[in-house]
Parts: structure tokens; sequence; C-alpha cells
């Protein structure tokens, strides 16, 4: 799983590669911590910006950064080579059914695979296709584009590796051209996915 605390051209590119979904789920975070420079972001959230600083204190860092990149759980910068190489998740086999406005979600872990007790599935509802005219701060004046950007995000207990649940329905504001869905298991004491799956929810 690929995650982001903020979308960028890097991100959008992933849009048309052949393992979208199937090898990679990339998650863009927007963190709310530059609101002080006199542009809100929209799609920032301070649930988001707390996800980005539990990753920091997992890897005992002094600081946190945006574009901050996230692959399986461990930091990822250009300068570490392959965005999309395989990363260290504990893999098994995650089911997700969609049925109407809700999905069952089933996960079966890798035989003598230790889980832990705490665990949930969480599931992001994706923008993409969205532009945003800044006004102010350092990108004053820029029309920035987004994929991949999360505009709703739940989470709920796993227990006996299943559960049914509704889908993320966003309450924002915005236009938001192609939607898609990012579902992955994970302790609720740690971010690190152990397994991710997502798709589109339209055609685009």
């Amino acid at each position: 799983m690929f995650q982001l605390s903020a979308g960028r051209t890097l991100v959008g590119e992933l849009r048309h590669d052949d393992g979208l979904w199937r090898e990679f789920v990339p998650v863009a975070w927007h963190v709310n911590y530059w609101d002080r420079l006199g542009w809100p972001d929209k799609f920032a959230d301070q649930a988001y910006t707390d996800r980005q600083y539990a990753y920091s204190t997992k890897w005992k860092a002094r600081t946190v950064y945006t574009p901050g990149l996230v692959r399986a759980g461990e930091e990822w910068r250009v300068r570490d080579g392959d965005m999309l190489a395989a990363g260290s998740m504990i893999g098994g086999e995650l089911t997700v059914v969609v049925a109407g406005e809700s999905m069952a979600v089933t996960f079966q872990p890798p035989v003598g695979a230790r889980l832990p007790a705490d665990l949930q599935v969480n599931v992001a509802l994706l923008g993409g296709g969205i532009e945003s005219d800044v006004r102010s701060g350092e990108n004053r004046g820029q029309k920035l584009a987004h994929e991949f950007v999360v505009l709703q995000w739940d989470q709920a207990a796993l227990p006996a590796g299943n559960t049914s649940l509704p889908i993320p329905i966003s309450d924002l504001d915005v236009e938001v051209p192609g939607r898609a869905m990012a579902v992955w298991v994970s302790s609720a004491s740690d971010p690190t996915p152990l397994q991710a799956t997502g798709g589109r929810l339209d055609n685009r």
C-alpha cells in the first residue's frame, strides 16, 4: 500500500499504471498543519495529520514533512529507488464484497501469521480529477490537481477476520469527477497496513 501525506503530481501519474489496485493501492492524505498559511485545505483533517505523526513516532523521526510518502508502512523517499517495489506487508487474502450501500469484508491471513489482537479494517473513499485554486500561501495563484485524495475515512473492528460496514459517503462540497475506494487491514495501535485492496466506483 502506498500512502502520502499530501496529493502531488507523482501520485496522479499512477492513475494509468497497470498495477493499480492489484499491486498497489495509492491513498493521499491531506494534512492541516499548513492551514496557518491562510488557505485552509478543504481535504485536510486533523485525523489525517495525527496519522502522519503516528508514523513519525514509529520511525522515531524528529519531524513530519510534506509530501511524506509511506510504502507498506515504511518511509519512502525518491533516493530509495522504485516507488512501486514490493513492500513488506504481511499479505493474506482480503475480500471486499459491495452490495448496495454496504460492504462485507473478510480477511484470511497467511498460514502461521501472528496477527494483532486489535485487528481492524479501514475504508477510505477516494476522489480524483479534482482541482483546487489556491488563493494564498506559498502556492498562491496555482491550480492544484488531486488524485486518490481521501474524502472520508472510516474504521471498524474486524473480529474473527470479517465484518460488515456501510460504504463511506463524503459530505465535502466539492465536484469529484472520479471516485474510488481503498480498503486495508491494520492494527488499531499501528497504522501499518497488513493487506490492502481497492478499486474504482465509477468508469473513470
